[in-house]
């Protein structure tokens, strides 16, 4: 058959035609100098103009990586001892076209607060720093001096946070107290207890302890009000004296207890369950008794003689009478006079703590 054990033809030589004088596939003739690939075969880009190619793509993204990493680190520099610090850049003084404003930097980092003055205009030298002790992060910038606003600034003074111990306030009141804890940056927590040796709002403790590291919150016990209850509202355990109210050489007394008085020794006693601190009263003879009455009063804590006192008509006396610690409160009386009459104990009641005075047995 035609072509079976044929040798191939060769491949003309450039620009010429195959003997039979057909034209390539495509139909048009090769260009002048133009080589032509044989049939079946890829044209290859030469591998001297791919090495070209990835060094320049290589070579752009070097540069690239190279600007972003500048760019980054553009306004950082290594500190004296090898740490990352933060430098401030320098704006021109005229910069706004006016009369530089002294910024609020308050509650900013230094370095941010330094930025911000430069930022309004300000030459960096005119800011001086001082150290001041507080509870919040340190380097923060705590108050400024002069303040934000001013115009005209030669010199501004930055204080400045740094750790700082627990102030000793025991002995002021709350008010103070909260005041230089919040100056301090700590928050403050109040507690209260009832001392009776302490007046009241007046700081007893504070945790943590006074000289003990700064912290950012400070409970503060303070000295709280006391409670008290007439006498008149308690359970006697003995003795017949009757709530009431009366008057005392003039002076109403709506909280009273009236106890008859003869010329026997009558006792009244109530529990104090040691919850109390003080038993106070005015104690004369009702306005309403014979004028000729006197009565001896003698008041007993736990069986030991601690007040006594003598009145007649038209007399009042005052008695305070300390019952800390004591279980029992007695009061004896007895009638001196030739009359008749009533013992009054106005408004007598017992001081304590609210959470001791609430424990007692009323009636």
């Amino acid at each position: 058959m035609d072509g079976i054990g044929q040798p191939e033809a060769p491949y003309p030589p450039d620009g010429a035609l195959p003997a039979d004088g057909a034209l390539p596939a495509d139909g048009a003739p090769p260009a002048d100098g133009e080589a032509t690939a044989p049939p079946g075969k890829r044209r290859r880009i030469p591998w001297k103009r791919l090495a070209l190619i990835g060094v320049v793509l290589i070579t752009l993204g070097v540069f690239s990586l190279g600007v972003a990493t500048g760019w980054a680190l553009g306004s950082r520099s290594a500190g004296p001892s090898g740490e990352t610090v933060t430098e401030v850049i320098a704006a021109p003084t005229d910069a706004a076209g006016g009369v530089p404003v002294l910024p609020d930097v308050r509650g900013l980092l230094l370095v941010d607060a330094q930025q911000a003055v430069v930022d309004a205009g300000l030459p960096v030298d005119v800011v001086e720093t001082a150290d001041a002790p507080s509870a919040l992060a340190a380097g923060t910038v705590l108050r400024q001096d002069p303040v934000g606003g001013t115009t005209k600034v030669s010199k501004v003074t930055l204080y400045v946070s740094v750790p700082g111990a627990v102030p000793d306030l025991v002995g002021q009141t709350a008010d103070d107290a909260r005041t230089a804890l919040l100056q301090l940056g700590a928050e403050f927590q109040q507690e209260q207890v009832f001392d009776p040796a302490a007046a009241e709002g007046t700081v007893l403790a504070l945790d943590p302890a006074p000289g003990s590291p700064l912290t950012s919150m400070i409970t503060v016990t303070v000295a709280g009000p006391a409670a008290s209850i007439f006498l008149a509202d308690l359970n006697p355990v003995e003795g017949g004296c009757s709530k009431d109210d009366t008057s005392i050489n003039g002076t109403d007394f709506p909280n009273s207890l009236l106890c008859g008085a003869s010329s026997y020794e009558s006792t009244a006693a109530y529990l104090v369950d040691r919850v109390t601190t003080s038993l106070d009263m005015t104690v004369g003879i009702s306005d309403d008794s014979d004028t000729d009455v006197s009565v001896r009063m003698v008041v007993l804590a736990d069986g030991r003689p601690v007040a006594s006192v003598d009145v007649g008509y038209g007399q009042s006396r005052e008695i305070s009478v300390p019952t800390s610690n004591v279980l029992r409160v007695e009061i004896q009386y007895s009638s001196t006079g030739e009359g008749s009459g009533r013992l009054a104990l106005g408004n007598a009641r017992v001081t304590g703590s609210p959470e001791g005075i609430s424990s007692l047995d009323t009636q």
